[in-house]
């Protein structure tokens, strides 16, 4: 018995053995594994001293890098310099350039599957690819030589590493092919910057429902718009504004939880040398994008006779969009110009082929798009367009219709938008005339333009291309009358401007530019709240330090409180018997409140819930799920707040599905328990243990680290952060989603003063390298997220260590 027990015991001991030993060498294996995968990742990543043979150099290229791993290029001529930032660019970027180059294409779906359909169907019929190559095909010859070598030698850099470096991780994951970048993808990004800011999209279709179901009194008050020539409204616009407003808002998250850039808005503003501590003018900006990762600027120093300048640029874009100088300085925010409108086409009854027009048949242009989709079949979709653009049913089969399709016409793709000879102009402009001059090649999208420089000029244009028009533009029109169309180009002359104002301030917010701006001139400006904030704190004192400037970009204070908090603090008392003894605390933590957006306070989570649930008390009855969701993601329901608010005679305070008739106390107190409701839901019992910064989160989010466990290895975050919605540090979730999760903010903060060349302050929210494995792929993250700056020296471009220098040499 004891020798069967010690045999067995000894088998026993062998096996474990054996496993133990397997165990090992899978282990070893996974720790080779592990291994390889870091190091075959780590040779991804460029190197940042030696030299490189790069072909078409016409001479030797030097690229320093500080110690962000900012590439600073000197060129002895400016075909190189581009040359070498096309490759550089590449990669560092390559990646995140192939995604925004499929973004435009409509061939997202080809690589993240199904899900990115309605995006592609989307980008297809809005034609930023196709309408990028007929642009190029009539008008390319027009455009500045200069400025088109620029774009070639950029394009011939690019498609240099393209063809020769080493493929990104993320291409191997995704199993992507190697593929040339070509000039439609350089103009196609500027038409997605474009479509970044069309809430038309969205807004048209959604307000011609509402204002036929509840007619033009009402709507007034949402629109804050004379409606009394409101045009023609079609039969079918609900369905519109239900299919076209869930695309978009679909289209939009789908973009924004993959990590692709979408452009929201900006904060922009100089100060001049009179009201500067310095005695030289100073300029901030932090233009608000969606947060991607990478983050979507890519800076560069670039350097050859003729050219001297820090930029910000885009993907697949060689001139800077942003930049400065030793002379001078520009930034940006969005004009937010009204140049799409939606038409209601008339089809010939005698042939569906045609539409009519002032009484005559005209011919609708088809083009037969495929979409290859990964894991299904592809999708082919029939894009047909009439001389006011793109059917709508390119987007949803849905929205087919036999009798009256629905266009779009764009002023994106009109004959004067040169985008790549403007930003090639405003590269090399060497004083305030030369700039100026430059602007006027620039139609779409249309942005606000603030400018500063050494000589102490403080300047603002809004720049588009602004045509006369007779009606207001936010409804569906009828295409086939001609009473709608959009009349002769106003000279850029005549667009809002202002050179050395007597305030010596200037502030751009997204909000209207000027209150002489006829209607006819209409937009979709967003909400004043940034815009007063600025303009409050920087009147309040006389002179300004740039230090002091760093408190402006970073303040939270929230304005709509003003307006908002006021009124409802007198009207919930008359509610106050009926209050719970945990409404009754969230209200005592709202009042004693400093209503700034600190990340470590309770004060903005109450307050961002309440404004939430106060519209959705107000607008869900009439509006239901789909077109509430709708209009909150759009800037429409904080102009009601700050322009009807105050207004108990308002006929959105009674909810229309009860019989009683509700007033504004009523929403007030029904508001209030539905935050108390939500926050002890989402943060705990105990208003006082409640945290901004527990619901305010920030995450960078990869495309590919949107599948778990990747997430873990490609995102950054989540950090908690202060700011919010409609604050001057403009970090914000979706108001129309009501979770707080940040999804839009400062895609970089700059400060300049023109006195101090060697102080400027910036920073990235991630950091310059779209390589994981690189020391500057997050370098910059929690710097952002903590509200600090880098520094950097006009002066010190040139890095004299070698450890930082590489050299590009001609050759084959």
């Amino acid at each position: 018995m004891s020798t069967h027990l010690h045999s067995e015991n000894r088998q026993k001991n062998r096996d474990w053995k054996k496993i133990g030993k397997i165990s090992g060498i899978a282990f070893s294996f996974f720790v080779l594994l592990i291994l390889s995968i870091n190091l075959w990742m780590s040779s991804r990543v460029p190197i940042e001293k030696g030299t490189l043979t790069l072909p078409g150099l016409s001479a030797e290229v030097e690229v320093h890098r500080d110690e962000f791993g900012v590439p600073h290029i000197f060129a002895k001529n400016e075909d190189d310099l581009f040359l070498a930032l096309g490759y550089i660019q590449a990669s560092e970027r390559w990646f995140q350039m192939e995604i925004m180059r499929r973004v435009i294409g409509g061939r997202l779906s080809e690589l993240l599957g199904p899900e990115l359909i309605k995006a592609d169907r989307l980008f297809r019929t809005l034609g930023f690819k196709r309408n990028s190559e007929k642009w190029l095909e009539k008008y390319d010859k027009t455009v500045l030589p200069a400025a088109n070598r620029g774009v070639d030698q950029y394009l011939k850099g690019l498609n240099t590493f393209v063809n020769n470096g080493p493929t990104p991780e993320e291409f191997a994951i995704l199993g992507i092919k190697r593929e040339a970048f070509t000039k439609s993808d350089v103009y196609g990004m500027v038409a997605y910057m474009g479509f970044s800011f069309a809430e038309a999209l969205s807004v048209d279709p959604t307000i011609t429902s509402l204002e036929k179901e509840f007619g033009s009194a009402k709507i007034r008050e949402l629109t804050t718009e004379n409606t009394s020539s409101a045009p023609y409204i079609v039969d079918d616009s609900k369905k519109l504004a239900y299919i076209m407003g869930e695309t978009i808002e679909d289209v939009r998250t789908k973009l924004a939880d993959s990590g692709i850039a979408l452009f929201q808005g900006s904060n922009s503003w100089a100060v001049s040398r009179g009201r500067s501590k310095s005695g030289a003018a100073l300029i901030a900006n932090d233009p608000h994008i969606a947060f991607s990762n990478p983050s979507i600027w890519f800076e560069a120093y670039v350097n050859a006779p003729g050219i001297d300048l820090y930029g910000h640029f885009l993907p697949m874009i060689p001139f800077a969009v942003i930049g400065f100088n030793k002379d001078l300085a520009w930034s940006l925010t969005m004009f937010e110009n009204d140049d799409m409108d939606f038409y209601q086409e008339t089809l010939n009854p005698k042939n569906k082929d045609q539409v009519m027009f002032q009484g005559k048949p005209e011919d609708i242009k088809k083009t037969e798009e495929v979409i290859q989709v990964k894991g299904q079949d592809p999708v082919t979709i029939t894009i047909r367009e009439s001389r006011h653009g793109s059917f709508m049913d390119g987007v949803n089969d849905a929205l087919i219709n036999e009798k009256s399709p629905i266009a779009l016409k764009w002023g994106m793709f009109i004959a004067g938008n040169k985008p790549q000879e403007a930003s090639y102009l405003m590269n090399h402009a060497k004083n305030i005339s030369e700039f100026e001059k430059a602007l006027n090649n620039f139609k779409a999208p249309g942005i606000n333009m603030v400018y500063a420089d050494k000589q102490g000029n403080i300047a603002y244009w809004g720049v588009a291309g602004l045509n006369e028009k007779t009606f207001i533009g936010d409804r569906i029109l009828d295409g086939s009358s001609g009473k709608y169309e959009w009349g002769p180009e106003i000279p850029f002359s005549n667009n809002p401007k202002s050179i050395n104002p007597p305030s010596g301030i200037i502030i751009t917010a997204n909000n209207r530019s000027a209150a002489s701006l006829p209607p006819k001139l209409f937009g979709y400006y967003q909400a004043d709240d940034r815009a007063n904030r600025l303009n409050t704190i920087l009147r309040q004192k006389k002179k300004w330090s740039l230090e002091e400037m760093k408190e402006v970009i970073l303040d939270d204070y929230f304005e709509s409180t003003d307006y908002i908090l006021n009124p409802f603090f007198s009207l919930i008392r008359e509610s106050e018997s009926k209050l719970t003894d945990k409404e009754k605390e969230v209200l005592k933590a709202l009042e004693r409140w400093d209503r700034f957006g600190n990340k470590n306070e309770a004060g903005a989570a109450i307050f961002s819930e309440l404004k939430y649930f106060l519209a959705r008390e107000m607008f869900f009855d009439e509006m239901g799920e789909e077109r509430f969701n709708f209009i909150a993601g759009t800037n429409r329901v904080h102009h009601f707040f700050k322009a009807n608010f105050l207004n108990p005679k308002s006929s959105w305070w009674d909810n229309v599905k009860t019989k009683e008739f509700e007033r504004p106390k009523d929403v007030m107190y029904s508001a209030l328990v539905a935050t108390t409701s939500s926050l002890m839901g989402k943060l705990g019992t105990n208003p006082s243990h409640w945290k901004w910064g527990n619901l305010h989160k920030l995450e960078f989010v990869h495309p590919i680290g949107r599948v778990k466990p990747l997430n873990l290895i490609f995102n950054a975050g989540p950090f908690p952060v202060s700011g919010g919605d409609e604050v001057v540090n403009n970090i914000k979730g979706k108001f129309s989603k009501n979770d707080h999760v940040i999804v839009s903010g400062p895609s970089m903060r700059r400060l300049i003063d023109f006195a101090d060349p060697d102080g400027i302050q910036i920073i990235n929210p991630l950091g310059m390298s779209g390589h994981r494995k690189s020391r500057h792929f997050q370098d910059q993250a929690l710097m952002y997220a903590s509200g600090k700056f880098r520094q950097i020296s006009l002066n010190q471009m040139k890095n004299q260590e070698m450890d930082n220098k590489l050299i590009l040499k001609p050759g084959n």
